[in-house]
C-alpha cells in the first residue's frame, strides 16, 4: 500500500524547477520601482485582488511613484478565481494599449490571473486553448516580464510555474496553464502587505500553506532539497499562523511593540507560503489538493477552506492505512525498514513516512516521543487550528452528500503516500460538511 519513495540517506537523484528572482522582507514593494525601471519599462498592466491592494495605503503611494517616473499605468481587479472570460478579456485589453509588463499585487487568484495574462497577451488565442485537459495547444513558454507580490500568505504562486483557471457548474473544471517559463521572473514578499488581511482570509490561506508543506514533505516525490524547505516553512508556521490569525481579529496594534509582533507573524506566514510554493513544485501534493481541483470546480468553495478541512481526516486517515500495512508485514516498532521506505537525517532521525508525519508533530509543537503517540498528536494539533480557524463547513457553500462520490471519483493523489479508495475519499468530503 504505501508507495516507494527515493532514499534520501545517499540524496537520491531529483530535479529543481527554476525559482523567481525574490526581494524579501518589510519594505521590500519599493523594489518594484527598481525593478521596473531597470528594465526600462514605459506602460504596466497591473492585476489587483478584490480588495487587498486597491482598498490598501499603498496603493496611492506606489501608483503615484510610477506614474511620477514616466510608468503609464493600467489596472484590472479580479474578486474571484480566474476564469477565462476575465484573463481573455484582460489580455485583449493589455495588448491592446501595448503593456510591457505584467504586475500581480493580491492573493492567489489575482496572481494566477496575472501569471495567465503575462503569457497570453504574447501568446494570443484563448486561454482554454492552452489549459492541460481542456485546450489542444501546448503554451510556448512565451510571456510578458511578469511580477508577483503576495498580499496573503498561502497558495505559493509567487513560486510556481502554473496558473489555475477555473471555470463554474456541473461541467466546470479547474485546470492548469503550466510551463517551465511561467515562474515569475520576480517575487517580492513585503509581510507589510498582509497586516490588513481579514481574519477569514488569513485563516483559510494560512491553511492552504500548511497543507501545502505537510504534502509535499511526505509525498513519494519528495526530496532532500523540498525535505529542507518544507521543515524550515513548517517551522516558520508554527510561529506564525496562530499569531497572525488572533492579531487579525484584535482591534489594532495597541502599540509599536505589538505591531512588530504582528509584522513578524505575517512575515513568517509568507516566508511558508513561499518555500511551500517551492515544494509542491518540485515534490507535488496528496489527495487534499487532488480534491480540491474537482470540488472547486463544482461549488464557488475558496480554495483554501478546502484545504483547511481536509487536511485534519485526511492525515488521519493516511497514517492509519499506512499503520496498517506495516501490520500486515509484520513490522515491529524500532525495525529497521526495508529499502526504499525510509532514509536518515544528519541528527539520525529515521525517516519512513510515517516518521515523517511524526516530524510534522514535533516542528508542530508535541511533546510526544512516539511515532504512532506522534502521528495521533499532529491530527490534533492540525484539528485545533482548524478550530480556531473557524472555518465554513462545505455545506455552506451547497456541497451535499449526492455530490461527494463524484468529487471523489474525480480526485487524484498521484503523489499521495497511499492508495485511497473512492468510499474513502467521499467519506473524507461528507465528513467535511
Amino acid at each position: 500500500m504505501e508507495q516507494s519513495r527515493i532514499d534520501h540517506s545517499s540524496l537520491g537523484s531529483f530535479a529543481l524547477s527554476r525559482i523567481p528572482e525574490l526581494h524579501f522582507g518589510p519594505g521590500a514593494l519599493q523594489q518594484l520601482l527598481v525593478i521596473l525601471g531597470g528594465r526600462q519599462v514605459g506602460r504596466v498592466g497591473i492585476v489587483s485582488g478584490g480588495h487587498s491592494f486597491s482598498s490598501s495605503t499603498y496603493r496611492g503611494p506606489l501608483l503615484d511613484a510610477l506614474r511620477e517616473r514616466g510608468v503609464e499605468v493600467h489596472e484590472a481587479g479580479i474578486a474571484h478565481e480566474p476564469d477565462p472570460a476575465f484573463v481573455n478579456d484582460t489580455s485583449d485589453l493589455f495588448r491592446s494599449i501595448g503593456v510591457e509588463a505584467v504586475v500581480a499585487i493580491g492573493g492567489g487568484s489575482a496572481i494566477d490571473a496575472g501569471k495567465a495574462i503575462s503569457a497570453l497577451v504574447a501568446m494570443g488565442g484563448n486561454i482554454e486553448q492552452y489549459l492541460e485537459g481542456v485546450g489542444t495547444r501546448a503554451p510556448d513558454g512565451r510571456k510578458l516580464p511578469f511580477i508577483a507580490i503576495p498580499t496573503t500568505a498561502g497558495t505559493g504562486s509567487e513560486a510556481t510555474k502554473n496558473a489555475v483557471i477555473s471555470r463554474l457548474g456541473p461541467d466546470g473544471f479547474k485546470k492548469s496553464l503550466r510551463h517551465d517559463a511561467y515562474v515569475p521572473d520576480v517575487a517580492i514578499i513585503d509581510p507589510e502587505l498582509s497586516l490588513q488581511c481579514p481574519p477569514e482570509v488569513t485563516a483559510s490561506t494560512g491553511l492552504d500553506a500548511i497543507t501545502q508543506l505537510i504534502e509535499a514533505y511526505v509525498s513519494t516525490g519528495a526530496n532532500a532539497f523540498t525535505d529542507a524547505l518544507a521543515e524550515n516553512g513548517l517551522a516558520a508556521a508554527a510561529k506564525g499562523f496562530l499569531a497572525a490569525l488572533r492579531f487579525s481579529r484584535s482591534a489594532g496594534p495597541e502599540n509599536e511593540a505589538e505591531r512588530e509582533a504582528h509584522l513578524e507573524a505575517r512575515g513568517n506566514m509568507a516566508w511558508a507560503a513561499y518555500l511551500s510554493g517551492i515544494c509542491l513544485a518540485n515534490a507535488g501534493l496528496g489527495i487534499v489538493h487532488g480534491v480540491a481541483s474537482p470540488l472547486g470546480a463544482r461549488f464557488p468553495i475558496p480554495h483554501g477552506i478546502v484545504c483547511g478541512r481536509l487536511l485534519p481526516g485526511s492525515v488521519r486517515l493516511t497514517t492509519q492505512r499506512l499503520r496498517e500495512a506495516a501490520a500486515d508485514r509484520g513490522a515491529e516498532r524500532g525495525a529497521r525498514p526495508r529499502p526504499g521506505e525510509s532514509n536518515g537525517t544528519p541528527d539520525g532521525v529515521p525517516y519512513g513516512t510515517l516518521e515523517r508525519y511524526a516530524r510534522v508533530a514535533r516542528i508542530l509543537g508535541s511533546n510526544d516521543t512516539g511515532s504512532g503517540e506522534l502521528c495521533d498528536s499532529l491530527v490534533t494539533i492540525l484539528e485545533r487550528l482548524l478550530a480556531e480557524a473557524e472555518l465554513k463547513r462545505f455545506s455552506d457553500w451547497g456541497v451535499d452528500e449526492g455530490a461527494a462520490e463524484g468529487i471523489a471519483r474525480a480526485s487524484s493523489g498521484k503523489t499521495h503516500p497511499v492508495s485511497l479508495s473512492t468510499g474513502d475519499i467521499a467519506d473524507l468530503i461528507i465528513e467535511c460538511l
